[in-house]
């Protein structure tokens, strides 16, 4: 990015993560989203989109922005995480965890190994949630 692209970007992309961190969504991303019709293939901003589209449960749209984050800076922790994060509490168990070996496979990271080990406690300590999954898994493929 050049200086006078920079220039540009830098005081909208600035206020719309003020309004994001002071709660005010629906003006962040009016800011935010008129930027990107200028500059769709930024990644920084389209995961700050992407954030305030998670903060405010909507995560249909934080999916798509996490999406093309990731599409354009594949070894993003940042944008990986929020991805599966979106997908994880969307249901989308399996697509979420297909984002963790894809990152894991260009880079290590110590948050997800211990989202991993977390995960991973958590199906010990109740199997059965483990079978429920694995039943519906079976359902769906029927």
């Amino acid at each position: 990015m050049n200086a006078e692209t920079r220039q540009f970007i830098e005081g909208p992309f600035n206020k719309g993560i003020d309004l994001w961190r002071s709660g005010r969504y629906d003006e962040s991303l009016k800011i935010l989203l008129k930027l990107a019709t200028r500059f769709p293939d930024h990644p920084p901003l389209l995961g700050v989109i992407a954030s305030v589209y998670f903060e405010m449960d909507d995560l249909e749209h934080a999916i798509e922005y996490f999406k093309r984050t990731v599409e354009l800076s594949p070894k993003s922790e940042l944008a990986s995480r929020g991805l599966f994060h979106s997908l994880y509490r969307s249901g989308f168990k399996d697509r979420a965890f297909s984002e963790i070996r894809r990152f894991l496979s260009l880079r290590s990271s110590d948050e997800y190994l211990r989202l991993l080990s977390e995960l991973n406690e958590e199906l010990f300590l109740s199997p059965g949630y483990y079978l429920k999954i694995s039943d519906n898994n079976k359902t769906s493929r029927n």
